[in-house]
């Protein structure tokens, strides 16, 4: 994505959007936001329902932005961010593990795990919540949020590749001629650079929108070989020597 990108979901659909260093803006069904700032300190406007910030350890500064306020996700925090139906100026603010600020109008307050606040133009109300008792999308991103944050990489594979985590049950790691290649459960009929379409974005070019849900990684970094015996694998780059 880049600065001023839109985002929106349709009704059932969720969306995430990876920013690198194990941190994730996650998207709920009918809802929409925008890329505001990009870089050291990451601005997303919601425009509309809501957003969830997962933030790693090492992650970029990432802030959810509304009308009536904002969400400051602090390092290792999941908080979420919901705008009101009726106004833009109202919204409440969550967070089911770690800390983040909020602001709501003047007045700025450190959030803890379980602990929420609803803004309306400018009055607040704390509380508390229990996120396992959440909605569909609260359930949702935990789960995805668990999958990733406990997942160990393949001992073979070393650096940071964003997407690496989505290959996990869409194939396997063979190796050939004392080389690691990945290798998708597809059918005999696939190809690579095949799925999806070729997009201008600049200041790229032309990139490659794979349509496969575990693409990114594969067709940003490395190459696709014909391997004998196993047809076409993904080869990380610098190759992983077995």
């Amino acid at each position: 994505v880049r600065e001023g990108d839109a985002v929106s979901t349709a009704r059932d659909a969720f969306a995430e959007i990876e920013l690198g260093s194990a941190t994730f803006v996650r998207i709920a069904s009918d809802s929409a936001i925008r890329v505001d700032r990009l870089g050291e300190r990451i601005e997303i406007a919601i425009v509309r329902g809501a957003a969830y910030v997962s933030r790693g350890s090492e992650g970029p500064t990432v802030a959810l932005f509304a009308s009536g306020g904002n969400v400051l996700a602090r390092s290792s925090a999941l908080a979420r961010h919901d705008i009101g139906k009726s106004t833009s100026t109202t919204f409440e603010a969550k967070v089911a593990s770690g800390t983040a600020e909020a602001r709501c109008g003047d007045n700025t307050v450190s959030l803890a795990t379980r602990e929420t606040i609803r803004c309306a133009d400018g009055a607040m109300a704390r509380d508390t919540w229990e996120p396992e008792r959440g909605d569909a999308f609260d359930r949702a991103v935990a789960e995805r949020d668990e999958k990733i944050r406990n997942r160990v990489a393949p001992p073979h594979v070393s650096g940071r590749y964003e997407g690496l985590h989505d290959l996990d049950g869409s194939g396997e790691w063979v190796t050939h001629e004392t080389l690691w290649y990945w290798r998708p459960f597809v059918s005999a009929s696939w190809r690579p650079y095949h799925h999806g379409v070729w997009s201008w974005r600049e200041p790229f070019g032309w990139v490659w929108v794979p349509l496969e849900p575990w693409g990114f990684v594969t067709h940003h970094y490395g190459r696709w070989i014909w391997l004998p015996g196993y047809g076409w694998a993904w080869a990380p780059a610098p190759h992983f020597r077995g």
